[in-house]
């Protein structure tokens, strides 16, 4: 029996041999974001009244964001920055994501440092933009709103002025 418990090591320090000489190296770049709660008066103009804990908040935004990180139109705008030859999905798979309290960890992985930290930083900063761009849409679509009825507003100002002139001629 001792033969058999003999062949099992030499056969388990050959494969973590081998293993170990035929993996190729791996770097990681790893950023940390750090999400803190807006405060009562950096609110918008017309949103409700919140009285959800800062901690709630700062959690619904850490998830808001990694949703964010994982979407593939901010993948595919980071292949295209750095003209990588990999799919959306592939970057994705390769980007681990992390909360550790206030923090977000987003890690890179490739074969090339300069790499996993130009993925990594175009990641993050893609998703900032995207970010911002999906919370200001209602604020966006308000302004809109807004300088369209004034617009309409001054038209109709102009046209009472004029009549007012008219009749004034009169």
């Amino acid at each position: 029996r001792a033969w058999l418990i003999g062949l099992i090591v030499v056969l388990t320090v050959g494969v973590i041999l081998i293993t170990s000489l035929t993996a190729g190296t791996v770097y990681q770049a790893t950023v940390r974001l750090q999400v803190i709660a807006s405060e009562p008066g950096d609110v918008a103009l017309f949103s409700e009244f919140r009285s959800a804990p800062a901690a709630e908040e700062i959690s619904a935004a850490q998830q808001d964001f990694i949703a964010a990180l994982k979407r593939p139109i901010v993948a595919w705008q980071t292949i295209a920055d750095l003209n990588l030859d990999i799919g959306a999905l592939d970057l994705i798979n390769s980007l681990t994501f992390a909360v550790e309290g206030d923090f977000i960890l987003v890690t890179a992985e490739s074969d090339d440092p300069g790499t996993a930290e130009a993925i990594a930083t175009t990641q993050v900063n893609n998703a900032l933009a995207n970010y911002r761009e999906v919370r200001a849409t209602p604020s966006r679509v308000l302004r809109e709103f807004v300088s369209g009825l004034l617009e309409q507003e001054k038209e109709n100002m102009l046209r009472a002025e004029n009549a007012v002139l008219g009749f004034k001629r009169t």
